[in-house]
């Protein structure tokens, strides 16, 4: 039985991208309801292209203006917003396959028992920075069934509406919210289903400049929401020990400092080895790729450790 949908999509910000998101939406094989467009303050001209499109698009455009909220705060809003029993989620700067949301939906059409689809999102690689970006940080391909494919993201998505609200919605966080969003999904033991025809595709941060500064505000947030398991306890150990070896190397036994570049090299080779599917041999055989994966590695260490400083300033400090 086919079902209608919602896509919710929290937007701030995103003229340059707004269009070709609703653009990629009108081309789906199969249209939505509705779409929600959910904007956190913007301001730039995202409100008004979303306006300019309201009579044309093939689908019930609906534009909810908030004075300033996050992204979960903007997909809760949207959630209260929908019509549907059914709601997707994307965000602003993707652009979606064709068939994403017809793929998104058939395992539900297929089985009611299913609670929620999880699709795939792809980085849109098209330069050089952006290349290295995909094997310094971008999560790594998983194995689902026979298959390998970059999944578990709320930006290709769906779900019963009612599972949302039986979750708690999204927790109000800039960072991780997602993640708190769907562990807490799990927990309640919705059926999950995967498919790797509905591609969203991703814009990544394009210069050194940008992910730095994307990831320093990651680094803030995600202590913020209770979630430095997930990436600063593993970055803190590994500089931990090498400040650890530096000091047995200088007051005990200089053998002790050879031991830090053979930790780097480890650590870095663990990186790559986990983004194995996305490997090409140029990565290996030109210098320029792995010094500056390498750099970009380091170069987001240092931006979690800005982060954590920005956090514990906030928290402790003057800026409280």
């Amino acid at each position: 039985m086919t079902q209608r949908v919602s896509i919710v999509v929290p937007v701030k910000n995103e003229e340059s991208s707004a269009q070709p998101l609703i653009d990629s939406i009108s081309r789906q094989s199969k249209l939505p309801a509705e779409v929600i467009f959910i904007d956190g303050g913007s301001w730039d001209r995202t409100k008004d292209i979303i306006r300019q499109n309201m009579g044309s698009a093939p689908f019930k455009l609906i534009l909810v203006e908030l004075e300033k909220a996050y992204p979960g705060q903007g997909r809760n809003a949207g959630i209260a917003k929908a019509g549907c029993g059914l709601v997707a989620f994307t965000d602003g700067g993707i652009v979606l396959d064709e068939k994403w949301l017809e793929a998104l939906t058939a395992p539900i059409e297929a089985d009611d028992a299913v609670d929620v689809v999880y699709g795939v999102y792809e980085p849109i690689v098209d330069s050089f920075i952006k290349e290295c970006s995909l094997m310094a940080y971008i999560p790594a391909k998983e194995k689902i069934g026979p298959k390998v494919f970059r999944t578990n993201s709320i930006v290709s998505s769906l779900f019963k509406k009612k599972i949302c609200e039986d979750a708690g919605l999204f927790p109000p966080f800039r960072a991780a919210e997602d993640k708190i969003f769907m562990d807490n999904v799990r927990g309640l033991g919705a059926k999950i289903a995967y498919t790797d025809k509905a591609v969203a595709r991703w814009q990544i941060p394009p210069s050194l400049r940008a992910i730095f500064r994307r990831f320093c505000g990651y680094s803030m947030h995600d202590i913020a929401a209770g979630r430095a398991r997930d990436w600063h306890y593993s970055v803190i150990r590994t500089y931990c020990l090498i400040i650890l070896l530096l000091f047995l190397g200088i007051f005990i036994n200089g053998i002790f400092l050879a031991a830090i570049p053979a930790l780097l090299a480890i650590r870095i080779f663990r990186i790559l080895y986990k983004r194995r599917e996305d490997f090409r041999w140029k990565y290996a055989l030109d210098p320029r790729y792995l010094v500056t994966i390498i750099a970009i590695i380091f170069l987001t260490d240092i931006a979690m450790f800005c982060g954590l400083a920005a956090y514990l300033s906030r928290r402790y400090g003057t800026g409280k």
